[in-house]
């Protein structure tokens, strides 16, 4: 009961529907998975922080080992000077 042309033009509006919406539904879809990708690094990411921290932890460690070690060379020195 309808012409060509309207029953085109109906067609053509509906593809538009649901093109649109299909795009909207994509786009939701790829911000819900960037979403739960930066979540992801979130946890799984190295603190830069904490890193730095460790570092100086380490640093120290060596530090204090080698004052321990030149004390231990000093009193070997003097130790190896009191027999001769």
């Amino acid at each position: 009961t309808e012409s060509f042309g309207e029953f085109y033009s109906g067609f053509v509006f509906s593809l538009g529907t649901d093109v649109r919406r299909a795009e909207a539904s994509a786009q939701a879809s790829a911000a819900v998975a960037d979403h739960v990708g930066r979540q992801k690094l979130s946890l799984s990411a190295v603190s830069l922080d904490e890193e730095a921290v460790a570092l100086v932890q380490f640093q120290r460690g060596y530090e204090a080992a080698t004052r321990f070690i030149r004390v231990i060379d000093e009193m070997t020195e003097v130790v190896m000077g009191i027999g001769a």
